[in-house]
């Protein structure tokens, strides 16, 4: 099981076992969310932050878990989008994917009236609901809360706020709140809901939370996003009290990974060269009974070539009781390597689900993993949770290295780099990026270095900014990338505290190369091969739905037969890398690509457990 540590107890660590110098490497919080800004971009270009208003009152029951990752809260259920739905902050969820509110706005920025003294930030606020109920009735609210999490802890000073709205007096009314506290459990609240003020139609309820930037007078570029709280399976519903507290629910709680053994995602004919060492054994899932009796629950696997469009293995674990509030970590063994018919590239859906009792809730059972063959290596999953530099007196004077492994000799052309946006875009400062060999196990001589780099920030889908090199180095067996610092700024790069590659991470100052102590994955990727690859592999024809224009530019449409049904189905678009840029369970008749990059793209049909439909397109301007 994962060992978590809160990034202050990274910086903590640092100062008590680094070298004794003056400049350190730190690890922040994020100023900036690339994930919420991308969604913002596609899906609020005109109309603004806000989701569609219903007329429709909600009926009871109102539940959400957070298991269907949307970024932004569902519309059909919550009437704002400042909360983040992910399922990467939250430590131990109840069940797959939360809902964190933080300092960060629906745009994916720090709040502009962010201050050191306190104001408030996100909120997540109910569509309005019918209680036109009695007292008698015994309407109840429970949820699950997290102080902290991945994230950042919130002081004592900062707090998490529930208030109900009093649909007469159209007045909110502050009924719980929890202030800032350590990394715990997520717990339980249970709040009845008995006041006539609120029993009535277009009662709603919201969550809000007051945060407080940590300024850094001398550094401002290494103020970040603070303060998370983690909410997860929000119940409202009558015939309640208050002992009613089970679930009566098995879920899926953490995200499946890679099942490579080193790396996230890979170039293809590497993989190809290294496929019995680098193909993990096993595939691993965890999940929990949260109900007080026994349950009985089995344990499926897919694998779809989502490029040959064919399901490609599947695996089933057999069935296994679970005891009363026990959480299994299940790992069964793999005996699968990755095969395609492709020759520079592959993508993989890997797809685990278990069946349980019909009275399940069925969204929480379901876990998917994209598994990406493509031009670069990479072990971080995408996602940014913290920011990576160095400061303090002779900053500008340190090597940063990343070692990689090329297991056929090939041409590095370029470097992906993830850089968060600063505060006061503080990180504008020049760098040198560098290309080092190896000298047993640490970088050794400097292969390549160029100048007069920059942090930059991609305004398209592709959040990594590539880095082409002026002359295409060749390489073979370890390799390091990197950069090498003329300036003491913080240059924040992204660092992904859910994968733990600091054994790969390397930095200098005075001559000698150190370990990094941050546990994590920095967020650079080698592009490797004859160009940086540009996709252009043929459409292939698919019988079950019509897509075009194809290729498209500014939208696609889709045609579905008449006699298919959209019962528990959901749409998804794909990238290339394994990212679902969009996903929806309304039959979408045309989607607006304004917002994504040119490239190869996938749309993806699901059923409840699988794939049964995919279809290839591009985006051409």
């Amino acid at each position: 099981m994962k060992t978590f540590f809160p990034i202050k107890y990274f910086i903590l660590l640092v100062l008590f076992i680094s070298p004794a110098i003056n400049a350190q490497e730190r690890v922040i919080g994020l100023t900036s969310n690339g994930i919420i800004q991308d969604q913002y971009k596609r899906y609020t270009r005109e109309a603004g932050a806000k989701s569609k208003q219903f007329q429709d009152t909600l009926e009871l029951p109102f539940f959400d878990d957070f298991s269907e990752y949307t970024i932004y809260p569902d519309s059909r259920l919550w009437e704002d989008q400042y909360a983040f739905i992910n399922n990467t902050y939250g430590v131990n969820p109840i069940s797959i994917g939360v809902a964190t509110l933080d300092a960060i706005d629906h745009t994916g920025s720090i709040y502009e009236n962010a201050n050191s003294f306190g104001f408030i930030a996100d909120h997540l606020t109910s569509q309005p609901i019918d209680l036109d109920y009695l007292p008698s009735d015994a309407v109840f609210l429970s949820f699950f809360y997290q102080p902290g999490g991945i994230g950042d802890e919130p002081s004592p000073k900062d707090s998490l706020v529930l208030e109900f709205y009093s649909p007469e007096d159209s007045v909110w009314h502050s009924v719980w709140h929890s202030p800032g506290d350590t990394l715990r459990k997520f717990r339980q609240v249970l709040i009845p809901v008995m006041d006539t003020i609120f029993l009535k139609p277009g009662f709603k309820f919201r969550y809000k939370n007051y945060a407080s930037l940590s300024i850094n007078a001398s550094s401002p570029g290494m103020v970040g996003n603070c303060d998370h709280w983690h909410l997860d399976y929000i119940k409202l519903d009558r015939g309640r009290n208050p002992n009613d507290t089970l679930l009566n629910d098995v879920t899926m709680n953490m995200p499946m990974q890679s099942l490579l053994k080193n790396h996230e995602a890979m170039p293809w004919d590497h993989f190809k060269a290294t496929s019995l060492s680098e193909m993990g054994n096993s595939v691993s899932i965890s999940y929990t009974n949260h109900d007080d009796s026994v349950r009985n629950v089995t344990r499926l696997f897919e694998i779809t070539d989502l490029y040959d469009q064919q399901l490609d293995y599947t695996l089933s674990a057999g069935a296994a009781n679970i005891d009363p509030a026990e959480t299994i970590h299940y790992d069964t063994t793999l005996i699968y390597t990755f095969s395609s018919t492709q020759t520079d590239s592959a993508l993989f859906e890997i797809r685990s689900f278990l069946i349980t009792d019909n009275f399940d809730i069925k969204t929480n059972d379901t876990v998917i993993y994209h598994q990406v063959f493509n031009e670069y290596f990479a072990y971080d999953d995408g996602s940014a949770e913290g920011g990576y530099g160095f400061t303090g007196q002779g900053a500008e004077n340190a090597r940063i290295a990343y070692q990689f492994n090329a297991y056929i000799p090939d041409s590095l052309y370029g470097i992906q780099i993830y850089f968060n946006q600063s505060y006061q875009d503080e990180s504008q400062r020049y760098f040198t990026l560098t290309v080092w060999s190896d000298d047993n196990g640490k970088p050794g001589d400097v292969l390549y270095s160029q100048t007069s780099e920059e942090p930059l920030y991609e305004k398209e889908l592709n959040r990594f900014h590539t880095y082409k090199l002026d002359t295409a180095v060749f390489v073979s067996g370890k390799f390091y990338v990197g950069w090498q610092q003329i300036t003491d700024a913080f240059l924040n790069f992204g660092f992904d505290l859910n994968r733990v590659k600091n054994d790969k991470l390397f930095y200098q100052q005075s001559g000698i190369w150190y370990n990094s102590q941050f546990p994590g994955a920095l967020m650079i990727r080698p592009v490797m091969g004859k160009s940086l690859i540009t996709f252009r592999k043929p459409i292939l024809a698919e019988p079950v739905f019509n897509l075009f224009p194809n290729p498209a530019n500014q939208y696609i449409r889709i045609e579905f037969p008449e006699d298919l049904q959209f019962k528990n189905i959901r749409f998804a678009i794909i990238d290339s890398q394994g990212r679902t840029l969009f996903e929806t369970t309304e039959h979408p008749s045309e989607i607006d690509l304004s917002g994504f990059a040119p490239g190869l793209y996938f749309f993806v049909v699901h059923n409840q457990h699988s794939t049964f439909a995919t279809k290839k397109f591009i985006i051409s301007r």
